[in-house]
C-alpha cells in the first residue's frame, strides 16, 4: 500500500471516530524497554539455551516455569521492566494524535505513563473486572490483553497462558472482537506472531467475509528476507491486513506525525475579540457567513470564546449544525471559554492547548478596552497569533475588520515571503468589507492551501 493512501485512510477513519490503535512490544522499544529476546535472555541462559535460536518466547517462558517456578520468572521480568524510563517520542506523538481506544499486548506501563505526562485521563483495563469502567467520553481506554505488570501473577507470558487464553479471557476477547467489527485498526510495533489477534480476525472474517474488513499496520522492511516477504503476503491474502513497509523506526514516527497533521487539517481556530457596539452587527454577519461556509465545506470550528466574537462564532455554528442535522456537534464545534481568574502562565498554556489541534487560524478584529478605558489591540489575540505561528498554522487575517487583524495584515504585506499562500489575497483581505465576500475568500484560501500545501 502506498504511503499517501495509507495516511489518508487512517486519517479519515480517525476523523470519522472509527479508529482504534493496537500497540505491540515494538512500540515500547522507543522508551528503551527490552525486546522479548532481551527480556527472556536470562531465562534462556539459566536453561542452557541459545536465545538466538529461540522463535517461540511463550514456549521459552513455559520451559523456565517448568524448570524453576512462575515466581522466579516474574521476579526476572519485574527486574527487567521496572528499571527503565518511560519517556518515548513515539508515544508522545501517539498521545498527541488523540486516540480514544488503544489495545495492547504489552504489560509494561509505557502507554499509561506517557498519557499521564500529558495530563490526559485514562482507564487502564487489564482484567475482566475492569471492563465496567470503560468510558466512551472523557477518558482514553487502554485495553491490556496480556495483563499488567502491577498484577504480575496475571500476565500472559507462558505457553500455558496462551493456550488457556480463550477460556480465561472470554469477555475480554468479546470486547476486542466487537471493536474489530466496528472500527478500523492500526497496528504499531506488533509482529502478529501470537494467535490472539489473528484468530480473532479469522473469526470475524468467517462471519462478515474477508473482503469486507481491512486492517492496517506499519512494519520495518527486511529486504532480501524471503520468509518476511512471504509473511507479509500471507497477512494480506489471508487476513486482509494492509502493510505499509518503511526503512527505519524514525519513518514510523514521521508517518504518525503526518497522520496527526492530516487529522487536524479540517480544524480551524477563529481568534478575535470586539468591544464596540457600533461594529456588532457587521461582526455578527461576518461570523455567521464565515462559519456557515466553513461548516458546509466540511471544516470544524474551534473557538476560545473571545469577547463577542466567540459568542457570534459559537452561536452561528450551533445554529448551522442543527439546521443540517449534524449528529456529532461536539466534534464539529469545540468551544472552550477562558476563566477570568487564570494566571498569565495558565492563560498561555490554555491557548496553546486549544490551538494545538488545529491547522488554520483565522484572525478577525482583535480589539479590547484597557483599564483606562482606551481602545487597544487585544493582547490575547496577539498571543494566539504568536502561538499559531510557532505551531506552524496557516494564519489568515481578515484585516479589513481592523485592530489586531489589520496590524497583522500589514506585517504580512511587509514579509509576504513567509506567507506565500496569501500572496494573491492579502490586499483583498485588507480592503474587502462585504461579510459574504470575505467568507467566500477565506474559504477559497483554505481550500487552496489544503490542495497545494497539505494534500
Amino acid at each position: 500500500m502506498d504511503r499517501k493512501s495509507f495516511i489518508t485512510k487512517i486519517s479519515d477513519s480517525f476523523n470519522d471516530g472509527e479508529l482504534s490503535l493496537f500497540l505491540g512490544a515494538g512500540s515500547s522499544l522507543d522508551a528503551h524497554f527490552p525486546t522479548w529476546k532481551e527480556l527472556l535472555t536470562p531465562c534462556a541462559e539459566k536453561l542452557g539455551l541459545d536465545i538466538s535460536s529461540i522463535t517461540d518466547y511463550f514456549q521459552l517462558a513455559q520451559y523456565f516455569i517448568n524448570e524453576y517456578s512462575e515466581r522466579e520468572l516474574y521476579s526476572l521480568i519485574n527486574h527487567k521492566i521496572n528499571k527503565f524510563d518511560y519517556e518515548s517520542e513515539l508515544m508522545k506523538i501517539i498521545v498527541q494524535i488523540g486516540f480514544k481506544s488503544i489495545w495492547t499486548t504489552n504489560f509494561d506501563k509505557v502507554i499509561e505513563k506517557n498519557f499521564e505526562y500529558q495530563k490526559i485521563n485514562i482507564n487502564s483495563i487489564h482484567d475482566e473486572q475492569d471492563l465496567g469502567s470503560v468510558s466512551l467520553k472523557n477518558r482514553v481506554n487502554i485495553f491490556k490483553l496480556n495483563g499488567d505488570i502491577g498484577s504480575i501473577s496475571k500476565i500472559v507470558i507462558s505457553k500455558s497462558d496462551i493456550e488457556n487464553y480463550y477460556l480465561n479471557h472470554e469477555l475480554f476477547l468479546s470486547f476486542f472482537q466487537r471493536e474489530l467489527v466496528t472500527n478500523t485498526f492500526l497496528f504499531i510495533g506488533y509482529s502478529f506472531t501470537d494467535d490472539i489477534v489473528l484468530k480473532s480476525i479469522q473469526k470475524l472474517h468467517s462471519y462478515i467475509g474477508k473482503n469486507n474488513k481491512a486492517f492496517y499496520t506499519i512494519m520495518i522492511d527486511k529486504p532480501g528476507d524471503k520468509n518476511f516477504q512471504l509473511f507479509i503476503d500471507d497477512l494480506g491474502k489471508r487476513y486482509n491486513i494492509k502493510v505499509l513497509l518503511v526503512q527505519t523506526p524514525e519513518d514510523i514516527k514521521e508517518i504518525l506525525r503526518e497522520i496527526k497533521e492530516k487529522t487536524i487539517s479540517k480544524n480551524i481556530y477563529i481568534s478575535g475579540s470586539l468591544d464596540d457596539a457600533l461594529e456588532e452587527t457587521r461582526a455578527y454577519n461576518l461570523s455567521k457567513s464565515l462559519v456557515e461556509k466553513l461548516i458546509d465545506g466540511g471544516y470544524n470550528i474551534v473557538t476560545g470564546f473571545g469577547k463577542n466574537i466567540g459568542y457570534y462564532i459559537s452561536g452561528s455554528s450551533i445554529q448551522k449544525l442543527y439546521s443540517i442535522n449534524e449528529a456529532n456537534i461536539e466534534k464539529r464545534l469545540i468551544m472552550r471559554p477562558f476563566a477570568h481568574d487564570m494566571s498569565l502562565d495558565e492563560d498561555t498554556s490554555y491557548r496553546r492547548n486549544l490551538i494545538s489541534d488545529t491547522k488554520f487560524t483565522i484572525v478577525m478584529y482583535g480589539q479590547a478596552i484597557n483599564s483606562k478605558g482606551d481602545i487597544v489591540t487585544s493582547r490575547g489575540v496577539w498571543e494566539e497569533i504568536k502561538i499559531s505561528k510557532e505551531q506552524g498554522n496557516y494564519i489568515i487575517p481578515i484585516a479589513s475588520t481592523g485592530f489586531a487583524a489589520a496590524e497583522l495584515g500589514e506585517k504580512i504585506k511587509s514579509s509576504i515571503t513567509e506567507y506565500p499562500y496569501l500572496e494573491n489575497y492579502i490586499e483583498k483581505l485588507c480592503s474587502e468589507n462585504s461579510p459574504d465576500k470575505l467568507a467566500e475568500l477565506v474559504l477559497h484560501i483554505i481550500e487552496e492551501i489544503s490542495f497545494n500545501f497539505i494534500d
